[in-house]
């Protein structure tokens, strides 16, 4: 045999395990890119979901009584774990006649200090009352700002957003004045993120005994009931149809290593039957199978972080949780396909492979 013989041997053996090689990490990359953007993808919806449902109001519980709410029962509920915002509420029967608007009396409410944060006000450094963003338009003030009344000069600390989005009515042109004056209010209001049925309970603790029969029955409910009464995105999320893809995705990379080896099958005996090792050929499957598998993940771990980042979901290690989960599993499954169809390969067995090649 010429040396050109054997150089062009080699060449065509390189090539087409190059061929190979790019082959088995084309089917994986596929498979396991496809199952970590459907995870990721599943994930951003859920934590969108979230958003929305405590964004519409629907994860602030109102406790409505009359005159039998403790102002600093319900601003202690602000200690407690998950709790976000906590406060209490009570409308008054006079309303603010601004010089702007002479014609139409702003309805007020008195208010503890914590309650605005309920409403995710925006408040500046100056201390005063807190307006909606209808009242705002309307007289076109901002924090800071000293609005001219029929009494003393109101200054604006802050606004809070109320959207007509299914909220309770009444709230949404209002001025907030926070005082530590009154000792009883109307409503007690918190902000509980994640729900919790102990927070709901603990709601209660504000509330003022009474013995009067003739008292209100005190009412328990949402700012926001349209989204429904608990937030079903964690149950959704559980039962989403890839949350076996791990296992998925292990069975198929399992697999697709080991018909990476079982296709060299013929190649590997003979090198047995010319005097290798199995401990050196062993080694070779290894390294082999690492060449085509470890751009494939580096591939998919850089895709998943692309992705989360570009979903603006970075902030949350979820997502990339989940691709990892993916990751690993493709990973230690191709790796263990490889290892089950090089243990299985048998230099006695050069006869058949030859015959069945």
């Amino acid at each position: 045999m010429t040396w050109g013989s054997i150089l062009s041997e080699g060449w065509r053996d390189t090539v087409s395990g190059t061929s190979r090689a790019l082959l088995w990490g084309v089917v994986t990359a596929a498979i396991v890119l496809t199952v970590i953007a459907a995870e990721i993808l599943h994930a951003h919806a859920a934590a969108l979901a979230a958003q929305e449902y405590a964004a519409s109001g629907a994860s602030i519980i109102t406790l409505q009584a009359p005159g039998r709410i403790d102002p600093a029962a319900c601003e202690a509920l602000n200690r407690v774990e998950g709790v976000r915002a906590a406060g209490a509420l009570a409308a008054e029967e006079e309303r603010v006649r601004l010089a702007v608007l002479p014609s139409a009396p702003v309805p007020v409410a008195t208010v503890t200090p914590s309650f605005p944060a309920v409403l995710g006000a925006r408040t500046g450094a100056r201390a005063g009352a807190v307006i909606s963003d209808q009242v705002a338009e309307r007289i076109n003030a901002g924090p800071g700002d000293a609005v001219a009344t029929d009494g003393d000069d109101l200054v604006v600390s802050g606004v809070y957003a109320y959207p007509e989005d299914g909220r309770a009515s009444g709230y949404g042109y209002m001025i907030l004045l926070p005082s530590n004056a009154r000792t009883a209010y109307d409503e007690c209001w918190v902000d509980a993120w994640p729900q919790s049925d102990l927070l709901t309970g603990l709601v209660y603790s504000s509330l003022i005994p009474t013995r009067d029969p003739q008292a209100a029955s005190p009412r328990i409910g949402q700012l926001n009931s349209t989204l429904g009464a608990r937030f079903t995105g964690r149950e959704q999320f559980d039962a989403r149809a890839t949350r076996f893809s791990p296992a998925v995705v292990a069975l198929a990379c399992l697999a697709l290593g080991f018909a990476s080896v079982r296709a060299r099958r013929l190649h590997l005996a003979s090198d047995l039957h010319a005097g290798a090792t199995r401990r050196d050929m062993r080694t070779i499957v290894v390294v082999e199978t690492l060449w085509w598998l470890a751009p494939v993940m580096l591939l998919c771990e850089s895709a998943a972080i692309i992705l989360t980042a570009g979903l603006g979901e970075l902030d949350d290690p979820a997502p990339l949780v989940l691709a990892n989960r993916i990751v690993w599993a493709a990973t230690a499954a191709s790796l263990t396909g490889a290892a089950l169809g090089w243990s299985l390969t048998r230099e006695r067995h050069l006869f058949a492979y030859f015959t069945t090649r």
